[in-house]
């Protein structure tokens, strides 16, 4: 099942981190710290897990605010195997790239999900498949750096 289907199984993941589903939930969590200020500090990899499922269920439902997900600083490239893609900067410039993708119900079904910590950062690695406009599905693999802020990750 496909991100922005209309009926959502939420499902774990399987040992070699892959989702059961199409969508799936984040793994189950053996242990969570909090913080001195009592804020439940939520494991690393976790996080990512969350944030994959946040982000393509937002390219599905709600493309023009994909862009949300990044800041000033942050760095998008996107395109297809040995081909150069220009590098975009900021907010503005990431959403017009986006917008050139025209995402019009789009299904996502990730496969895999691998997450972890750097330093600081979180790194997250998607292997899945997507459909724009009801095109066929085609393979695509994507890598963030999710960056500490204030109150979280960007």
């Amino acid at each position: 099942q496909a991100y922005g289907a209309s009926e959502q199984n939420h499902t774990g993941y399987s040992n070699n981190n892959t989702l059961s589903s199409g969508y799936g939930a984040a793994p189950q969590s053996t242990a969570s710290n909090t913080t001195s200020s009592g804020v439940t500090d939520i494991p690393k990899d976790e996080v990512g897990w969350y944030f994959v499922e946040q982000y393509y269920t937002t390219l599905s439902r709600s493309p023009e605010k994909l862009y949300l997900f990044y800041n000033k600083r942050s760095q998008y490239v996107a395109g297809d195997e040995a081909e150069k893609a220009p590098v975009c900067i900021g907010q503005k410039g990431i959403n017009d790239r986006i917008k050139e993708h025209d995402f019009h119900d789009a299904k996502v079904r990730v496969t895999n999900v691998d997450s972890q910590a750097s330093d600081q950062h979180i790194v997250i690695q998607v292997i899945g498949e997507i459909s724009n406009r009801n095109q066929p599905h085609h393979k695509f693999t994507q890598t963030f750096v999710l960056a500490t802020q204030t109150n979280g990750y960007f």
